[in-house]
């Protein structure tokens, strides 16, 4: 059997594995395209929670459920169709969670905006915007010292 072979029968047996240990109704439907979708009554994802959090505007939620994105360092040898899934998808994560972030940091007062923008140079900590942001906001805090080392980094970007 090729590989691809084996994969999907491990994916069936996976699913009747979660059909039988939690409940047949946890899989409610699979799409054309292979995505499984579940009973959010039933079964939730960190995704799921992390979309919540966004919907809701809760940023200190969002920021307790950011570990780094979906998949973050996760491969598949000889897979390069899922590598390459994966990584769009945690690059889109990324980009939602440290837009929310900057948005969220812009609306706080001079005081608390610092803090929100070292979350979000924490989720994208390649960005030299976001650094320079958070730069910006620390000076405005008084907060000079980090300031000048985050628009240290900044400028090294």
């Amino acid at each position: 059997a090729s590989p691809s072979d084996r994969g999907r029968a491990s994916v069936r047996q996976a699913l009747w594995t979660i059909r039988q240990k939690l409940d047949g109704a946890v899989v409610v439907g699979e799409g054309d395209d292979g995505r499984l979708f579940t009973d959010p009554a039933l079964l939730t994802t960190d995704l799921d929670d992390l979309r919540d959090a966004l919907s809701d505007g809760d940023a200190e939620q969002v920021v307790a459920l950011w570990r780094g994105g979906p998949f973050r360092g996760f491969t598949v040898p000889d897979a390069p169709a899922w590598n390459q899934w994966a990584s769009e998808l945690h690059g889109e994560w990324e980009r939602r969670v440290g837009e929310f972030l900057e948005a969220y940091a812009s609306s706080r007062p001079p005081d608390e905006r610092w803090v929100w923008t070292e979350h979000a140079a924490a989720v994208r900590p390649h960005r030299a915007r976001v650094h320079a942001m958070h730069g910006r906001a620390l000076l405005e805090a008084g907060r000079t010292g980090p300031a000048e080392q985050a628009l240290a980094e900044a400028r090294a970007l």
